[in-house]
């Protein structure tokens, strides 16, 4: 274990057990583990540097909470700990952590994965979606001087206009909307007649 992460690791470490193991365990435990990972660490450095640990876990397991509720004991998210080990985004790729990765990986993830759920629901690609809908690209709404969502609004105001004439005239039975140049009625099969 490089030098300047023992008490570190060995923090976390005795962090981690403090949640699993009972807390009279836990000075122990920690003692045992840096003989094996820390050399150099006296029995002594280890019971001082790792005391708070010790504490909180005591704490929890007597039925203590904090002013705020929580559980006393130290709860490290998987971002917090790659700092506190010095874990970049090369090693953690290297590697191939998941969990203890630094935060613009993590934040990297989590937009592809939103990218690939929206591909796979059926959503294009910025470019490709502006290349098929050029009103987007052509801005209208500029050269009127007038706001984009005006311009939807107005837009939306005239297909709805359309579709009310349409359909009165559907329900009067004089279509002549662009459909009604393709309704020929029923087939001639079926006693249809064809239309002029």
């Amino acid at each position: 274990m490089p030098t300047g992460l023992r008490i570190t690791w060995l923090h976390i470490h005795v962090t981690a057990l403090g949640w699993t193991v009972g807390a009279d365990e836990l000075t122990e435990r920690a003692i045992a583990k840096a003989a094996i990972v820390a050399t150099g660490l006296s029995a002594r450095e280890v019971r001082r540097t790792m005391s708070s640990t010790v504490r909180r876990a005591e704490r929890a397991a007597s039925g203590h909470r904090g002013a705020d509720g929580r559980d006393p004991r130290y709860d490290y998210g998987g971002g917090r700990l790659a700092e506190l080990l010095g874990v970049d985004r090369a090693l953690a790729e290297t590697i191939g952590l998941r969990q203890i990765v630094p935060a613009d990986l993590r934040a990297d993830r989590r937009r592809a994965g939103r990218v690939a759920r929206r591909r796979a629901a059926g959503a294009l690609p910025r470019p490709v979606w502006l290349a098929a809908h050029p009103v987007e690209r052509e801005r209208p709404w500029e050269a009127e001087g007038i706001s984009r969502a005006t311009w939807y609004r107005r837009l939306a105001a005239k297909r709805a206009i359309r579709r009310r004439a349409l359909l009165a005239g559907f329900l009067a039975g004089s279509a002549s909307g662009p459909e009604s140049r393709f309704e020929t009625g029923p087939a001639l099969p079926y006693g249809g007649e064809a239309q002029p």
